[in-house]
């Protein structure tokens, strides 16, 4: 996690107003300022889009190989299941989850369900 979703997280979820340079020096101060040394840095980025009606005529490759990054990461290499109804159950929470409360990058730390509200008005 880095520094700017720390600070969507702390605002969202303990109502705490900070900036990401006071995160990112409180990281640092106790040695949390690196990534792993098995995450590289991206060289190309990506140009965004957005189409003003959801759903129309979206690329969807790029979004859900992300998709699929985020699931692994943040969903299947923190699961313990004991059959596969236990394994439905938590994936139907994973994904309230992360549609209603996790905080995305792509929209600037509101959720999916957030920016098509505002989207639908």
């Amino acid at each position: 996690m880095g520094p700017i979703r720390i600070v969507w997280y702390m605002q969202r979820y303990h109502d705490i107003k900070t900036s990401g340079a006071t995160v990112y020096r409180v990281c640092k101060r106790h040695g949390l300022n690196r990534l792993p040394n098995r995450v590289g840095r991206r060289a190309v980025h990506t140009h965004r889009y957005e189409k003003r009606v959801p759903g129309h005529r979206v690329q969807l490759d790029g979004k859900v190989e992300r998709s699929h990054r985020t699931d692994k990461e943040e969903f299947y290499q923190l699961l313990t299941y004991r059959d596969d109804v236990d394994l439905e159950k938590k994936l139907a929470a994973w994904e309230g989850f992360y549609n209603y409360d996790r905080p995305h990058g792509a929209h600037s730390g509101k959720t999916p369900y957030e920016v098509l509200r505002e989207k639908l008005r």
